[in-house]
């Protein structure tokens, strides 16, 4: 499953004139499983992505200042809610990166698997 191109309005950032500002992130979440799901039609039987977005959301809403305790707190809250995630990789990217003269892409990323949990 694949997530691509969430985007979110938040202030995450360790400088307090960065939890002032909403900045947009861009989400990008893969997530491989170790069940292949039947041909039944429940979503018993698979990862709702509609509920995996609203945690998403619901995190990616609330203020933190550092983007990597965002990544690990996403990671570990979505493979304790998911018990079908085998391993995910998650990606934030920040679009607006308050450097002097900075040109380019800040995007931090995180590879975890279940066993690592």
């Amino acid at each position: 499953m694949h997530l691509k191109d969430l985007v979110f309005q938040a202030t995450h950032g360790y400088y307090e004139h960065e939890a002032k500002i909403l900045k947009e992130f861009v989400v990008n979440l893969t997530i491989e499983t170790s069940k292949i799901p039947d041909r039944k039609d429940h979503l018993d039987n698979l990862i709702d992505y509609e509920q995996v977005y609203i945690v998403l959301r619901e995190r990616m809403l609330q203020h933190t200042p550092l983007i990597e305790t965002l990544l690990l707190d996403l990671a570990d809250t979505l493979l304790a809610r998911f018990q079908l995630i085998r391993s995910l990789t998650l990606t934030i990217e920040k679009k607006d990166v308050f450097i002097n003269h900075f040109q380019g892409q800040i995007i931090l990323s995180i590879t975890k698997e279940r066993s690592n949990v």
